[in-house]
This record gives structure tokens, C-alpha cells and sequence, in this order.
């Protein structure tokens, strides 16, 4: 679990101490001259007989978005200190660099209403595209299509329904806007493919258009909260053609309560993830489908979201619980910009949760695991002159039988701005093994070393760790992150 702060120590080392005087605004000399540094007394309460020091701790303040509604969100998204959002976001809210560097993701659904006031700032734009010409710019058979289309008609994916609405809201509602809520995403680039007609219904060849526009167009993640018992050729080829282009199919799993096959979700693609739904408590919410075809599971019972043209309200299903996912997956490659959708998905799918009482489903999402988890990739060339890089240099020595004594070294290159805080994780064996330590320290340098004790986690065994670090600045955006190996004797 999460480590405890290390005490705060002034530029010299010594260890910063705040002194409860005898009687209020008192000054009391340092309990240890040469030892210690004084805080400002502090007024005396009830016991003011009493006289202690002990050492400052830092604080901060939590990554809570001030979204009204936020309070009466799941505990997945508010609850400190679990597997669920609120901890994610102490990693990253959204964007690794800039906002041009943030992951599409497309909702294939219903449409949206993309002037919704908590969805309109996070919207993907056609670059290639000029609004309202009634002309096909970009040459990609649609007029118009400037935040998505609408494969029956063209033009505009205007909403039928208020399904998709829901399900971006999820995903994406602008988080810390001071709007409604906040969803997995704080910012988001939300790409709306509507494959309906106006009465809800649509066929599996508007679906396999609809993947396949999404994909052509540059989606990262394709969110489709739709479902088909029957497998067809034609989805089948356009999840293969998302696949082609490094695009993650995030699919539910189906409301029938049965343990059944639904498509695209139960294509077996790894570039495929189907999700069930689980109620606020963790178990299997009752209209869930489930069984080994179901590879995940995540919050889908009375989730708050967007709704119709400037509303909120509760959304349940397996089609809530998908963009739960596939917002998570958009977080991480938000870290992670180079990798591939599939180290991103084998990531989530390594740091579920138990399946206990799932039915033979996968296991619940856990979204800060799965942040922590998120192995740095290689960059290729010409993005390795760009990129901001942070070089780790651990080494452990052996005080006592029983503790070891990190010192750690760090030096940031490259950076697009001054990080804030640096943030370690030690994992066993793996940089996606056990976890067995965390410290964030802040940060105002480009470089520095600190020191950490340690007890031993397996007294008598040499342990090999992966310590994954991260550089983060004020507004939680990771702009650097590696990993180094150390074997501790």
C-alpha cells in the first residue's frame, strides 16, 4: 500500500520540527539544537500544559475536479485512496505533453449532442475539414464531418436518442470545468460516429462503417456500447481493419443477465476488450452478461453523465461500463503517447481486480494499478530528440540486517516545463509485478538525489525491484516517465 511521507528537512538536512509551547504564540527553543529546524508555534489548546515537537510533513491538495456534480459521482471516481479514478488522477488527469498529444477516441453509438456544455471543449476536430461548405474537403466520402458524422447520412452526428450522450459523458465530460461532472478523462478528444437512424436501430453494416470511419480517421480507442448476438463477416473485417491501424476496440458485453457471446465484443481480437458491469459495491450488477467472453469489468449501475442537449442524469449497463474502460485506456496512452493499444490493453487486462462472485467474468478494472503499471516504451528517433526524458540511478546499500538504504539520483532533459513533483513506484520483479512502494516527492529542479529507508519486504532473499518514475507537473500531466531494475541484497 501507499508509504508514508518522509519528514520534511531544511537545505542543510537537518529534520524541520513544528513545538507546541506551554502557552500560546510562545516561541520554544529547537528540543536539539543542530539537529533540528523550527516551525512557528502554535497556539496552546485544552492541555496547554503539554509540551511536544514533532516532525513537518508536507502536504497538498488532492486532484479533485470542482465539477458540482462530482460529489454525487461513484466511488470509483471519488472515493481517496482505492483502485478507482480519484488515485489515477493523482498520476495523470489527461494529456502526457500537449493536447495535440492526447489519444482520439471515438464513440460509435447514437450520435452526440456536441454542443452539450460539458462535452463541447472536448471534442476531436477534422483537421481536413471545413465546416458548413456542404463539400467533402478531405476526400473521405463524408461532407462536413468536422467533429465526426453521422455513416447513413453524412453531415452532422446529431443525437437519436441520447445513448451516445450518456456514453461520452463517461469517457469524456470536461473535468475541473466547474460543469456537471467529470469523466474518466478530464480532457478528451471525443470523436462522435453516429450508426443509427432516428428511431435507435441500426444494422451490423452501419456498425462495421462506423469502426471503420473511426479507425480511418485516427481513433486510438473506438468505444462501441452496441451489441449484436450474431457474428457477422462485416464487423468481423472492420474490427480487423481498427486493428490494422493501432486502433482498441472497447466493446460491452451485452444487459441479458446470460452467460452469451455478443459481438463485436466476443471477437477474441487483441485489439478487442469486452467489458460487464459491476454495481458501486463490486459484484456483478443483475443485468450484466458474463462467462469467459466478458474480459473485464467496470462500474455500470446508476452512473452519472450527460444528458440530452444540457442536462445530467443516471445511466446504468454494460454500455456505461465500456467507456468507463475505454476512458482509461485513452488515460494511458495519454501517458504513454509511443505505445501500442495493446500493451495498453495487456496492461489493464494484468491489473484486474478478483473475480470472485463475477461468474467466470475477467476481473474489475483497476485504473490506478493500471496507470502505475504502464511500462514506458521506446520512442522511436525522431521523437527521442523531442521528448522530454527522465534518467533514474538507483543504488541500495545495507545499514542493517533488516533495512536498505536507497539513494536515488535524477536528472530531467528535454522537458516542455518545469516539473512540479517526482513520483516512484517500486514493483517486485516486474514493472507490472506486486507493488511494494510509492514515495512522490516535490520538485523545483531539474536535477537532485534523495534518500529513502527501507525494511527489507523478505528478509534473507535478494529481491529484484523495478522502481518506475514519473515526472508530473502542478496540473497532474506526466511529461516524462522511465524505469530502472535494481536488485536489493
Amino acid at each position: 500500500g501507499p508509504q508514508a511521507a518522509a519528514p520534511l528537512r531544511d537545505a542543510s538536512g537537518r529534520l524541520r520540527v513544528v513545538v507546541r509551547p506551554e502557552r500560546p504564540d510562545r516561541e520554544v527553543d529547537d528540543p536539539t539544537p543542530g539537529d533540528v529546524t523550527s516551525a512557528p508555534s502554535v497556539a496552546a489548546a485544552e492541555d496547554a500544559g503539554d509540551v511536544w515537537a514533532e516532525p513537518l510533513y508536507p502536504t497538498s491538495p488532492a486532484r479533485i475536479p470542482n465539477d458540482p456534480l462530482f460529489p454525487s459521482q461513484p466511488p470509483f471516481w471519488i472515493a481517496p485512496g482505492s483502485d478507482g479514478l480519484r488515485a489515477a488522477w493523482e498520476i495523470t488527469t489527461g494529456p502526457a505533453f500537449d493536447s495535440r498529444r492526447l489519444p482520439v477516441v471515438a464513440v460509435v453509438d447514437t450520435g452526440m449532442e456536441v454542443a452539450h456544455p460539458d462535452l463541447a471543449a472536448n471534442l476531436w476536430t477534422n483537421p481536413g475539414e471545413q465546416p458548413g461548405n456542404g463539400r467533402d474537403d478531405d476526400g473521405n466520402g463524408y461532407a462536413d464531418d468536422v467533429h465526426g458524422v453521422n455513416v447513413l447520412t453524412g453531415g452532422v452526428p446529431a443525437e437519436a436518442g441520447g445513448h451516445g450522450t450518456a456514453v461520452a459523458g463517461l469517457l469524456g465530460a470536461r473535468g475541473n470545468n466547474g460543469i456537471g461532472v467529470s469523466g474518466t478523462l478530464w480532457q478528451a478528444r471525443i470523436m462522435a460516429v453516429r450508426v443509427t437512424r432516428a428511431d435507435g436501430g441500426g444494422t451490423t453494416a452501419d456498425l462495421a462503417a462506423g469502426i471503420r470511419y473511426a479507425a480511418r480517421m485516427g481513433a486510438r480507442v473506438i468505444n462501441v456500447s452496441m451489441t449484436t448476438p450474431t457474428r457477422t463477416q462485416v464487423v468481423d473485417e472492420a474490427v480487423r481493419y481498427a486493428a490494422k491501424r493501432d486502433a482498441l476496440v472497447v466493446a460491452s458485453a451485452g444487459n441479458e443477465s446470460l452467460n452469451a457471446e455478443r459481438w463485436p465484443a466476443a471477437s477474441g481480437d487483441p485489439h478487442t476488450l469486452s467489458v460487464g458491469s459491476i454495481d458501486n459495491g463490486g459484484r456483478l450488477a443483475p443485468f450484466s452478461n458474463f462467462g469467459p467472453s466478458v474480459q473485464i469489468m467496470a462500474p455500470g449501475v446508476n452512473l452519472p453523465t450527460t444528458s440530452g442537449a444540457r442536462g445530467f442524469g443516471d445511466f446504468s449497463g454494460t454500455s456505461a461500463s465500456a467507456p468507463v474502460v475505454a476512458g482509461t485506456a485513452a488515460l494511458l496512452l495519454s501517458a504513454q503517447p509511443q505505445a501500442d493499444v495493446v500493451q495498453m490493453r495487456d496492461v489493464m487486462l494484468r491489473t484486474r481486480g478478483s473475480t470472485s462472485g463475477l461468474r467466470g467474468s475477467g476481473g474489475p478494472l483497476r485504473a490506478v494499478r493500471a496507470m502505475e503499471a504502464a511500462a514506458p516504451v521506446d520512442v522511436v528517433e525522431s521523437e527521442r530528440r523531442s521528448a522530454a526524458v527522465l534518467e533514474l540511478r538507483v543504488s541500495v546499500s545495507r545499514p542493517s540486517s533488516s533495512q536498505r538504504r536507497f539513494s536515488i539520483r535524477w536528472r530531467l532533459r528535454n522537458a516542455p516545463q518545469r516539473a512540479t513533483s517526482l513520483r516512484l513506484v517500486a514493483h517486485e520483479n516486474t514493472a507490472t509485478g506486486r507493488v511494494v512502494g510509492r514515495e512522490t516527492r516535490r520538485v523545483s529542479a531539474t536535477s537532485g538525489s534523495f534518500a529513502l529507508t527501507r525494511r527489507k519486504q523478505r528478509p534473507g532473499r535478494r529481491v529484484r525491484l523495478a522502481v518506475v518514475g514519473s515526472a508530473t507537473t502542478s496540473s497532474g500531466i506526466v511529461i516524462a516517465r522511465s524505469r530502472v531494475y535494481v536488485s536489493v541484497p
